[in-house]
C-alpha cells in the first residue's frame, strides 16, 4: 500500500533535483511559444444576429388550396404561393454552400488574407501552385505497379485550389442555428475590425440578394405561365383560380422587389470588434510552459532510467 506514496516521493524529489533542467526546458518552450504567438496571425471577429423574415400576405383560401395540386405542374419550381419565401435551414444552407463561398472570396479579396504565404506581395500575384495529387509517390508506384497508363499531370493556375479555399474559409465563417429562437448567428474574422466588420455586412447582403433574385425569377417563371394558362383556358371556373393564383404571385414578385431584408433580417449587426479574437498570446505561453514542463519531465524520467539500467551489474545464469 505504501509503494505509489514512496514512487510519487522519489518522483518528486528526482524532479526537484533536476530543477535547473526542468526550468531550461520551460523556458526554451516559453520561448518558442512566444515567438509562435508573436508570428501568429492577427484575427479580428464580427457577430451578428439575423432572424428568419415573415411574410405578412395571408394564405391561399381552402378552395385554392385544393386545387393548387393541379396546377402544381405548371407552376414549376416557384415554391410555395403565400408564407415565407425560405426557411432558415435553407438560407443557412446557402450561406454554407461552395458555390457562395467561392464567390464572395472571389468578390472581396479574401484569398490574400487566407492563404499571406503563397501571396506574392511585391509582385502583386500568386505564387506557383503547390504540385497536385496526381504526382505523388504514391499515385506514381500505383500506376507504376498497374497497367494502366500515368495520367498527364493537371494544369493549375497559380493560388490556392477551390478545395482548399473553401476548407480555410470555413474558420474564419461560423454559422449556427439557434434551435431554442431559431435565429442564426453568424460569426466572421478578418484581419482589421474594420474588415471583419465590411465582410459579414457584406455577406448578409449578399445572402438575402442572392436569395430574392432567385425568387423572382421563380415568380417571373411561374407569372408568364399562369398568364397563357389565363388566356387559353375555356372554363370560367378554372379561369377564376389561375387569376387567383397570378394575382399571388404578383404579389410575392412585388414583396420580393421591395423587401431588401429578403430572406434573413438583421436583429444585431455586425460588430465593430475591438479586441482582437486570434491568436490568444497569454493563453499559448501558458499551455507552452506546461508543455516544456511534461516534456522536461520526460526526459529527466527516461534520463534517470536509462543511467540506473547501465549501473545495474549484468545477470548471469
Amino acid at each position: 500500500m505504501t509503494t505509489p506514496i514512496v514512487n510519487l516521493r522519489r518522483l518528486l524529489v528526482l524532479l526537484w533535483s533536476r530543477r535547473r533542467t526542468l526550468g531550461v526546458c520551460m523556458l526554451l518552450a516559453i520561448i518558442v511559444s512566444a515567438v509562435m504567438a508573436l508570428r501568429a496571425r492577427i484575427e479580428y471577429e464580427s457577430n451578428a444576429v439575423l432572424a428568419q423574415v415573415r411574410d405578412d400576405n395571408s394564405q391561399l383560401s381552402g378552395a385554392l388550396s385544393s386545387v393548387v395540386g393541379q396546377l402544381g405542374g405548371l407552376v414549376g419550381g416557384a415554391g410555395a404561393l403565400g408564407g415565407s419565401a425560405t426557411s432558415v435551414e435553407e438560407s443557412v444552407a446557402v450561406l454554407r454552400s461552395r458555390d457562395f463561398a467561392l464567390r464572395f472570396m472571389g468578390e472581396h479579396d479574401v484569398l490574400r488574407f487566407l492563404f499571406p504565404e503563397e501571396w506574392d506581395a511585391v509582385a502583386g500575384k500568386w505564387k506557383r501552385s503547390p504540385p497536385t495529387g496526381a504526382d505523388s509517390w504514391g499515385n506514381r508506384l500505383a500506376h507504376l505497379l498497374s497497367s494502366q497508363p500515368m495520367p498527364p499531370p493537371l494544369v493549375l493556375p497559380p493560388g490556392p485550389s477551390p478545395d482548399l479555399a473553401v476548407q480555410r474559409f470555413e474558420r474564419i465563417r461560423i454559422v449556427d442555428i439557434d434551435r431554442r429562437t431559431n435565429f442564426v448567428k453568424l460569426a466572421v474574422r478578418g484581419p482589421s475590425p474594420q474588415v471583419a466588420h465590411d465582410w459579414a455586412s457584406a455577406m448578409i447582403e449578399e445572402l438575402n440578394e442572392s436569395l430574392r433574385q432567385r425568387a423572382l425569377e421563380d415568380s417571373r417563371r411561374a407569372i408568364a405561365l399562369l398568364v397563357k394558362k389565363v388566356d387559353a383556358e375555356g372554363t370560367q371556373s378554372m379561369h377564376t383560380i389561375a387569376s387567383a393564383l397570378l394575382e399571388q404571385q404578383l404579389r410575392r414578385e412585388v414583396g420580393a422587389e421591395s423587401r431588401r431584408e429578403y430572406a434573413l433580417r438583421v436583429l444585431d449587426p455586425p460588430s465593430l470588434p475591438d479586441q482582437r479574437a486570434a491568436p490568444r498570446r497569454s493563453r499559448m505561453v501558458l499551455i507552452g510552459a506546461g508543455l516544456g514542463l511534461l516534456l522536461g519531465a520526460a526526459f529527466v524520467i527516461a534520463q534517470t532510467a536509462w543511467r540506473q539500467r547501465r549501473r545495474a551489474p549484468a545477470h548471469r545464469p
